[in-house]
């Protein structure tokens, strides 16, 4: 007799297909969610027309709590609050709290990460992902389930002044089902022998399967020398730009 035992400690990312049907089952709600937000792996949800700030100086940074909501966490803070139907700038030095249009009810076997966008990121524009009764940043754990729950972003514009509008899209969602959906170093040695998916110039135009180094993570190498981009290896904000930018 062959027995087929699963092995429950495995997991995976969700795909488009499957977060459209979180969607579809009132797992995730939104009042007006576009087909755009669902990317490939993730989901981009959209901040929301108001937003709550306090001088990081004087207040310090807002920290999540397992036994408080993030309204409470922003009034003990003396949080002021701001309504806005066309642009709002962030401004350095003020740490700003997002109520985001998503709402989540999700499965006890599915948790969540964030992270920035990349546009954010190029900005210096440094966000974290808070939810109600969570004391994590950055992940939503089945474990600390009560009811639906807000989420909440918290922006820090680091190096620019910003101008952010309702519905602009600053991080990004992925759901996870199971314990672990990161491969291990041997899935991912198979993996890249199938498929290589690091590749090293030659030239200006030519390029080649690079020597794939696995610690932790398929490891990524910087060019600190800029052989294909004229010497620049890297870049650096002004910090006196008067400008904000137009997000």
């Amino acid at each position: 007799t062959l027995w087929l035992i699963e092995n429950t400690d495995m997991g995976n990312t969700l795909v488009d297909y499957q977060i459209r049907s979180l969607i579809e089952k009132s797992y995730i709600e939104s009042n007006s969610l576009e087909h755009s937000q669902i990317q490939p792996a993730s989901l981009e949800p959209k901040i929301s027309d108001e937003v709550y700030f306090i001088s990081t100086q004087e207040s310090g940074v807002i920290s999540p709590s397992m036994n408080r909501s993030v309204y409470e966490i922003l009034h003990n803070n003396n949080a002021k609050k701001q309504k806005f139907n066309d642009k709002f700038e962030l401004k350095k030095g003020f740490t700003y709290v997002f109520p985001l249009e998503e709402k989540l009810d999700l499965p006890e076997n599915i948790r969540i990460e964030s992270s920035s966008k990349s546009s954010s990121g190029r900005n210096f524009l440094y966000n974290r992902l808070i939810a109600d009764y969570t004391p994590t940043f950055d992940e939503i754990n089945p474990h600390y389930k009560l009811l639906k729950r807000d989420l909440w972003l918290m922006v820090q514009p680091f190096a620019f002044n910003v101008l952010v509008y309702p519905g602009l899209r600053l991080n990004q969602l992925r759901f996870i089902q199971g314990l672990d959906a990161k491969l291990s170093e041997e899935e991912t040695q198979k993996v890249i022998k199938e498929k290589p998916i690091l590749f090293q110039r030659i030239n200006s135009e030519n390029s080649e399967p690079a020597k794939h180094l696995i610690s932790d993570g398929i490891q990524i190498h910087l060019d600190t020398i800029g052989r294909f981009t004229y010497g620049i290896f890297g870049l650096q904000a002004k910090l006196d730009n008067p400008n904000p930018i137009d997000l």
